[in-house]
């Protein structure tokens, strides 16, 4: 797995912790059949990212193999706006920038000098970001584990019902107000630890941050219109 799909899988599924899960109210509808109980994990975590309008923090990021040494380290900043809006900055020498204006992501690699170009919901249909960005629970795409409370977190572990998913499982460490960590085993057994710090949580953000601007020189891959 190459360094830019790397960052993009982790920073679609962090920035969903942002993307809405709360309802809106409409129309009369007849009534459901009852809903299994939720964990009090999973019930802490819909009421973060139902609050949840924005979000700003620094990251740090480190992949390990499967016998969990570190392969890279890198680290920097994020944004999110819902909905579908954000943008990560890893800083050099792995230098990447992410941006979704909410309906397209841009990837700019400014060592290779090139821009990759997708739609959003093309991106996001087969990765947890997907399940944790829809209008459901996540028991309807995910096995969810409460994992208790350990180190000051509160640990749910998510493993996607369908077989062909990007990842094994997700692991989030929950804290006072937002999530803190996350984990993905993906299927060639790396795993992704994702720590988030110093974050803000709905502050006023520059629009300017979800707009990409095409650098001077850079290859386009994909739809750039």
């Amino acid at each position: 797995m190459n360094i830019a799909t790397t960052v993009l899988r982790t920073a679609l599924v962090v920035v969903s912790c942002g993307i809405a899960l709360s309802s809106v109210a409409g129309p009369a509808a007849a009534p459901a059949a009852p809903a299994a109980p939720v964990s009090a994990g999973e019930a802490k975590l819909e009421r973060m990212l139902a609050a949840t309008r924005t979000v700003k923090a620094r990251f740090e990021q480190v992949l390990l193999d499967a016998e969990l040494n570190t392969v890279k380290e890198s680290h920097g900043e994020f944004a999110l706006e819902r909905p579908n809006r954000f943008r990560w900055d890893y800083a050099p020498p792995a230098a990447q920038t992410i941006v979704s204006d909410g309906k397209k992501l841009w990837v700019y690699d400014p060592e290779l000098a090139q821009v990759t170009v997708k739609p959003l919901d093309g991106t996001l249909a087969r990765s947890p970001a997907a399940l944790l960005g829809g209008a459901g629970k996540l028991a309807e795409n995910f096995r969810v584990a409460d994992l208790g409370v350990d180190g000051g977190l509160h640990w749910l572990e998510l493993t996607p019902k369908v077989d062909d998913a990007e990842f094994e499982r997700v692991r989030l460490g929950l804290g006072d107000h937002f999530v803190e960590v996350m984990e993905l085993k993906d299927a060639f057994g790396q795993t992704t630890r994702i720590l988030l710090k110093s974050g803000e949580l709905n502050g006023k953000l520059d629009p300017k941050l979800f707009r990409f601007t095409l650098p001077a020189g850079a290859d386009v891959a994909g739809d750039e219109k």
